[in-house]
């Protein structure tokens, strides 16, 4: 399989769990909300506006680096989480740098500001977690006759 497609691949893996994450993370934030907004329909709508986007990220960020990594077992290479999970949150914290700047300097990318926001944080997101994931990756076999 040439390198390319490996890397394709990997890019797909962390695309889908990263949005899997990140949905999973949303819903997780809202339900910690739900609970303990003890009906209370103000508080509730207030928690998820501000618990729910903080939680898309920490599980969009976790799953790019677990989708890489997988993607990574997948195709018998050697792959570490950690490099993966480093590699996206140097992702999200330059995506957030970056979208800070376009919002002081008021430059949008797309109709809204929630839309700029996400493709700008989850872009490098994912980036970062394929690139962390290639740091030291050999294929299986060159990496078995090399320890």
């Amino acid at each position: 399989m040439s390198k390319a497609s490996m890397v394709l691949l990997r890019i797909a893996g962390s695309v889908v769990f990263s949005l899997g994450g990140g949905v999973l993370g949303f819903l997780g934030a809202c339900a910690v909300v739900v609970r303990t907004a003890n009906g209370n329909e103000d508080a509730g709508l207030m928690g998820v506006i501000i618990l729910g986007p903080p939680g898309f990220l920490v599980g969009a960020t976790i799953g790019a680096a677990g989708g890489t990594t997988i993607a990574q077992k997948a195709l018998r290479q050697r792959s570490s989480f950690w490099r993966a999970l480093l590699g996206a949150v140097v992702g999200l914290l330059a995506g957030v740098f970056v979208i800070y700047c376009l919002w002081r300097l008021d430059l949008k990318m797309a109709a809204e500001w929630w839309e700029t926001a996400i493709a700008g944080i989850s872009l490098p997101i994912t980036a970062g977690a394929v690139l962390g994931s290639g740091w030291k990756a050999k294929a299986a076999n060159t990496a078995k006759t090399q320890s």
